[in-house]
Order: structure tokens, then C-alpha cells, then sequence
């Protein structure tokens, strides 16, 4: 009696030590990520796909099924389709959607193409959630914001992008939201490009006008610290003005968000035609212009990005 038990002891260990070894070795079960769809206040109709950060595994079929109905019961599977009936390489793909979701450049590189709030990490540092732009420039580049503030708000953000400044980091939205400059910094350094848009939410499928994208190698918005500094912009727009590949002059002070001017020709770029007195475009708005997207209405909103291409 006392033989048997220690022969099923024994052979319900090895099987664990099996177990244990395939797993850490060759990883053959399917892997999917539970997004719960929700809507978010501040993100009237978009949906805001909340990622949970552990996987789920499912080593045998049966389980792997159970999991699959309680998940349809109560929450949608988005964005990672590739990861589920792939049992080659799974491992390292698993791997990698959990410890490189750095930015929304990430996140579109494991498959996800939908707007919406998604999780992001760095090492030391709990998980926080950033609004993703896969869609306006879809066929081109990817966008985390970074911040958004509306024109009645717009005081309470003449702060330089240099300083910490966080307002509703745990609650993104369009009215009055900027990350923290090291998370800013951190996913600066997983982009390399940048951008502004004006009331991103209302004109998201016409986003060129009143706009503008630069290279972070041409045009460090971070390093800008004086008045009327010109930085080379790949593309601008301000009021239809249009310029390419062109230099624009920008201010950024401790008493002010980084912006520029275009109510004179410090630099190259000309869009004088239907300004304002010492009009502030992008930031600021000490003087605005309602013919400027950002400022046609109090609600209006102007938005800064980081990304890159895809």
C-alpha cells in the first residue's frame, strides 16, 4: 500500500517536472489578451479598450475553449488574433506584447488598429493608461498623446513641455490632460516623430489642417528654452497656410507651453495672410485667432503626439 502511494508520488512528480520543462522551453499552448470595451468619459464615442496585463494560457483545448466562451461572455478579443492558434515561436511573441509595450507603436507592431485607452509600462514604473491614434494616418504612422487641453484650459498649461506637469493622468481626455515629463520622456524615446493637432475628436478624419509633424532629430520640442527659435517642420498648416520641410519660429518659456507665432517671418515659413496680432498657434493663446481650428470655440483643443512610422 505504502509502495503504491510512493510509485504515484513519484510519477505524479516527473510529470510535473515535464510539465514545468515544456513550459519553460517550448511553450505550445495559444496565448490571447482580454480587452474589456468600455466608453470613457472624455472620449465621447470612441471606444476605450482597457488591456489587462497578464495572458491568458491555454494548454490544453478544453481549457483553452472554456476560457474562450467565459471571455465571449462578458468581454471582446481585439487586436491580437495572431497570438491565438499560433503555436510556433509563440513564446517569444508572448514575450514580447508583454514587456516591449513601451508606446502605441508597440501595440500596432502586436496588432492592434483600433483608437482607443491601452495600457503601457517601463521597467520600475506600474502600468498607466494612454489614448492610441491607429487610425487617422493609418497608412502611414502611429500616435500616443501625450497631452490635450481646451481653450478655456489653455492658462492652466502655459507650462514648457521641459517641466513636470501632469493634469488627469488617470483619466485621459480632451479638456485637460498631460503626462508626467518622465513618462512624457519615456515614450519620447520609443518615438521619432512628433506632432499637433487641433480638436483631434471632431476633425480626426480631416486632421491637416491647423497641424503640424516634425522629426524629433530636426526639431526637439523638448530642448526648445527662448523665443522665436526656428525648428525645420516637416509639414505645417496654420488657417491653410501650407509648408513643407520648412523652418518655423517656436517660443517655449517657463511661463509658456511651446508654440509659435505666425504673425511674422522670423524663420521661413509665411502664413501672415489672415492673422492676428502676435497670434499663438499650438499653445499659449495669450492671442488667438477663431479662424485657427484650436481656438474656434472655448471647447476647442489642441493636442501634441509621439510616434513614428509604420
Amino acid at each position: 500500500m505504502a509502495l503504491t502511494t510512493l510509485r504515484r508520488l513519484y510519477v505524479f512528480y516527473i510529470h510535473l517536472i515535464l510539465l514545468h520543462s515544456v513550459k519553460s522551453v517550448r511553450t505550445t499552448g495559444v496565448y490571447f489578451k482580454l480587452i474589456k470595451g468600455t466608453e470613457k468619459e472624455g472620449f465621447p464615442g470612441d471606444t476605450a479598450p482597457l488591456i489587462r496585463n497578464e495572458f491568458f494560457q491555454c494548454a490544453r483545448e478544453q481549457s483553452c475553449t472554456h476560457l474562450m466562451q467565459l471571455a465571449n461572455s462578458y468581454v471582446t478579443i481585439h487586436g491580437f488574433e495572431e497570438l491565438r492558434k499560433r503555436e510556433d515561436n509563440a513564446t517569444s511573441i508572448y514575450e514580447k506584447v508583454k514587456t516591449e509595450v513601451r508606446s502605441c507603436l508597440d501595440l500596432y507592431h502586436a496588432g492592434v488598429r483600433k483608437n482607443g485607452l491601452y495600457n503601457v509600462q517601463y521597467e520600475n514604473e506600474t502600468s498607466f493608461q494612454v489614448f492610441c491614434d491607429f487610425e487617422s494616418e493609418a497608412a502611414e504612422s502611429v500616435w500616443t498623446l501625450v497631452t490635450s487641453f481646451s481653450l478655456q484650459n489653455s492658462e492652466a498649461f502655459r507650462v514648457p513641455l521641459y517641466s513636470s506637469h501632469a493634469r488627469s493622468e488617470k483619466n485621459p481626455n480632451w479638456a485637460e490632460y498631460r503626462l508626467r515629463k518622465q513618462r512624457m520622456q519615456n515614450i519620447r524615446a520609443a518615438s521619432t516623430l512628433w506632432r499637433a493637432t487641433c480638436s483631434f475628436p471632431r476633425y480626426k478624419s480631416d486632421i491637416y489642417r491647423d497641424y503640424m509633424k516634425a522629426d524629433f532629430k530636426q526639431a526637439d520640442i523638448f530642448e526648445v528654452k527662448g523665443m522665436g527659435e526656428c525648428l525645420r517642420i516637416a509639414y505645417i498648416n496654420v488657417r491653410g497656410h501650407e509648408g513643407r520641410n520648412v523652418k518655423v519660429p517656436f517660443w517655449q518659456l517657463p511661463t509658456d507651453h511651446i508654440h509659435t507665432d505666425t504673425n511674422n517671418t522670423l524663420c521661413e515659413f509665411d502664413a501672415r495672410a489672415g492673422s492676428v496680432f502676435s497670434e499663438d498657434n499650438f499653445g499659449t493663446y495669450a492671442n488667438f485667432n477663431r479662424a485657427f481650428r484650436c481656438a474656434e470655440s472655448d471647447d476647442s483643443t489642441t493636442q501634441y503626439w509621439f510616434g513614428g512610422t509604420v
